[in-house]
């Protein structure tokens, strides 16, 4: 997928994990729950989730913002529950 933003083209995407921040997963890997408090994360599978959208090629790129509302967009599916990616629930 490519997209044209202030002369600079965006194409393909990458893994959740490479956006995440670093800062954040530490904090949330070394942070310790109550004793009497249970934690549970439950994550959907096997719903087609969108994942990244994507308008115009890397032959055609998008160069002006306004034409993306007559553009037909281009979804990335991954699997997930249909709202979040099961690699983004399954981070925790």
């Amino acid at each position: 997928m490519y997209l044209m933003v202030s002369g600079r083209l965006w194409s393909g995407y990458s893994s959740t994990f490479q956006y995440g921040d670093s800062e954040t997963r530490k904090i949330l890997l070394h942070a310790k729950v109550p004793p009497k408090v249970k934690f549970h994360n439950i994550c959907g599978i096997n719903l087609e989730t969108p994942h990244s959208v994507g308008y115009g090629s890397e032959d055609a790129p998008v160069a002006d913002l306004s034409e993306l509302r007559f553009l037909q967009a281009k979804y990335v599916c991954v699997d997930g529950g249909g709202t979040v990616p099961t690699e983004s629930a399954k981070v925790l």
